[in-house]
């Protein structure tokens, strides 16, 4: 008895910060040989609301997790419905955090979008909650006015989390440099354009736009938004510990 409860003991021994940088990558599947498209969903399982910077989400956080990871599956994921991928912040002019979510948790698991100030954002909101998913194109068409504007406009909402796209490309073609610039006479202006013979597509537009919530069918309770969070948590970190939570900006600590 004094043995066993000896090896019990020993097992919850704290351990040094060494044992524990050793344990959360292969905890996380990190250099796993898991390939496909189920192996995505397993990591953004893993990954679901997590913070993490766009500009490497592509090139070393999925890559690191799935073994001959393919953007395209990504944009395949969250074309069926079944991934969601959802602004936290900006960073510097061409960045930006943002969080992946299975779309039946993403209701549980969002963070209180923040609200963007102006008539022009209010416009953009009420027309995907009254429209559903649409292209940037039927948006200017609806609102009239300059693009730029309604692409800089529709960029603070997903930056405060309230709008996302139903693939990845706008977000890939923002990091490469397509939002919109202010002019300095109150016009914002874009880097560049990407034209074709009948359209020009202003970078950082592609894709169909929605309102995340337009999605969330039913009320979640603090409880039930809490015992998700700690569930995702421990799935991701194995050992949760305070820094791990500070470092993703948990509302509430």
């Amino acid at each position: 008895r004094h043995r066993t409860l000896a090896r019990l003991r020993a097992e919850v021994e704290p351990v040094d910060a060494a044992a524990l940088g050793r344990f959360i990558p292969n905890w996380q599947g990190v250099g796993r040989r898991r390939r496909g498209r189920d192996a995505l969903r397993a990591a953004i399982a893993q990954l679901e609301g997590c913070p993490i910077p766009a500009s490497v989400l592509e090139s070393e956080i999925l890559p690191a997790r799935v073994e001959g990871f393919k953007p395209w599956d990504l944009d395949a994921l969250c074309a069926s419905g079944e991934v969601v991928w959802a602004g936290v912040e900006p960073l510097g002019a061409n960045d930006g955090r943002i969080a992946l979510y299975l779309a039946e948790h993403e209701a549980l698991l969002a963070r209180p979008a923040l609200k963007v100030e102006g008539e022009l954002a209010a416009s953009i909101r009420e027309l995907l909650e009254r429209r559903g998913a649409i292209f940037f194109q039927e948006i200017t068409r609806q609102l009239g006015g300059y693009p730029q504007e309604i692409a800089h406009a529709l960029w603070d909402l997903v930056w405060a989390g309230d709008v996302t796209n139903d693939t990845c490309e706008a977000l890939r073609s923002y990091l490469r440099g397509g939002r919109p610039e202010s002019s300095g006479h109150g016009r914002p202006r874009s880097r560049g354009w990407r034209a074709s013979p009948s359209t020009a597509v202003i970078p950082g537009t592609e894709g169909r736009w929605s309102l995340r919530s337009g999605r969330w069918f039913e009320p979640r309770t603090v409880t039930e938004r809490g015992a998700a969070l700690a569930r995702t948590l421990l799935e991701r970190y194995g050992v949760v510990t305070r820094e791990a939570v500070q470092s993703e900006g948990v509302p509430g600590g």
